[in-house]
């Protein structure tokens, strides 16, 4: 690629100069340079300038040329300084863009230039560039818009310069940064709060003149709207509100499944605390209840299904045949039967007795064109290679099943005496 003799100065003639810089220690007069990088791998280049030192780091910010420093990795760029400028930033594009118009670099196969234009690289010239030029009325409503999506007006329509209130405090500040500082928080998440109806570190938050306008609310509304309001809890030993069972846990140190646990069941406790709705709480009056620890390990069981009361769980345990363990687990909620309760839990919650239903009891098959008797359905059902509820639903209906008929034994004579076993035997 052949350049203009006019570029073809080299550092070696830049080395005088009456201040020395920081990036590269040494002495330079120029204000900026025209770069080329090359691809060792295919050849390809891109030219560009930069207003600053040619050792700060700066590689380069054409589109194309970004995207093959990804795929191929700057080890596979090389870098030459193509021509240095000592007048003006202006000049510097200038001379840029004569370059890339003299070569075509934007028709170049071999370019990763798209324009033979050497303005836009530099945002600060560009910034200078602009300033005070007249710009057309689509121009400035695009960056209305822009600028109001951003939050870059100070005033109301920046939400972090408005004052704020702590809703669980009380206390106003008279912006969100403020705020953030006081609370160990973030600015951008107070506003946000503000905005939203957000929680920001366990607190609600409003603008202080929508807080005055909608008169002093102990809570945002759109928080209230929210359905996370409605999974609020309350903590009965003091009447502290939480946001959630899982907000309770990690405050308390416990999982968010016993708490939730506690508020469905007013007799159980977690954490050391009894537990309840926000919304029971209040059609309650606001009731508190301290929770008393004992030693539950030694404390009188009941069992529910009879009214039994037990001296321990190891004694329950002793008189049902079961271990202690297992009667411990119940006890603690563990268990799905909760045959078992602490007495004083028990006597809370009204003494309930609730008798364990039986199991429906087997009733024997008869084979009324054999006589054949069997046990149960089950048995029926096997012998004439069937299932239970097909055989179940044959006599129900008084039809065949399997080519025979089938009833109960006990049909209309009450409960049938358990019957000798019999052979399966066909005929």
């Amino acid at each position: 690629m052949g350049l203009p003799h006019k570029f073809s100065r080299t550092i070696d003639n830049m080395r005088n100069s009456a201040s020395v810089c920081s990036c590269c220690g040494f002495a330079h007069p120029y204000i900026g340079f025209i770069y080329r990088w090359t691809n060792t791998d295919n050849g390809k280049w891109y030219i560009g300038s930069h207003a600053g030192c040619a050792e700060d780091g700066y590689i380069g910010s054409g589109i194309a040329f970004r995207r093959a420093l990804r795929a191929h990795g700057l080890d596979k760029f090389e870098r030459d300084i193509l021509f240095f400028c000592i007048t003006s930033q202006r000049d510097l594009l200038d001379f840029e863009e004569e370059i890339l118009i003299q070569i075509d670099a934007r028709n170049d196969r071999q370019s990763y230039n798209l324009k033979n234009k050497g303005i836009g690289q530099d945002p600060e010239f560009a910034r200078a560039f602009f300033t005070g030029r007249a710009q057309t009325e689509e121009q400035k409503t695009k960056r209305k818009q822009t600028v109001e999506t951003l939050g870059l007006f100070k005033g109301n329509l920046n939400g972090r310069s408005q004052a704020v209130v702590c809703l669980n405090t009380g206390q106003v500040f008279d912006y969100a940064r403020l705020a953030a500082s006081a609370i160990g928080g973030t600015e951008p998440g107070i506003s946000e709060a503000c905005k939203k109806g957000y929680l920001h570190r366990g607190s609600e938050w409003m603008f202080a003149a929508e807080w005055e306008a909608a008169g002093n609310p102990d809570h945002h509304p759109q928080y209230e709207a929210r359905a996370r309001s409605k999974w609020r809890i309350v903590r009965l030993s003091d009447g502290e509100i939480f946001d959630s069972a899982a907000h309770a846990g990690r405050t308390l140190n416990c999982t968010a499944m016993t708490i939730s646990v506690a508020v469905d069941c007013p007799t159980k406790s977690a954490g050391g605390h009894y537990w309840m709705s926000e919304a029971r709480w209040r059609e309650e009056g606001e009731p508190l209840r301290i929770f008393k620890p004992f030693d539950r390990s030694r404390g009188k069981v009941v069992d529910v299904t009879t009214g039994t009361i037990y001296p321990s769980a190891g004694a329950c345990a002793r008189a049902n045949a079961i271990t202690s363990e297992g009667v411990m687990a119940t006890l603690k909620g563990k268990t799905k039967t909760g045959r078992f309760m602490f007495v004083e839990d028990w006597e809370v919650a009204g003494r309930p007795v609730h008798p364990i239903e039986k199991k429906r009891q087997k009733r024997s098959v008869k084979n009324v064109e054999t006589g054949q008797t069997f046990h149960s359905l089950t048995e029926a059902a096997k012998f004439a290679g069937g299932t239970p509820s097909g055989l179940q639903l044959a006599i129900e209906n008084v039809r065949p099943y399997k080519g025979m008929r089938y009833e109960y034994t006990d049909c209309g004579h009450g409960q049938a005496q358990p019957l000798p076993s019999i052979s399966a035997e066909h005929g």
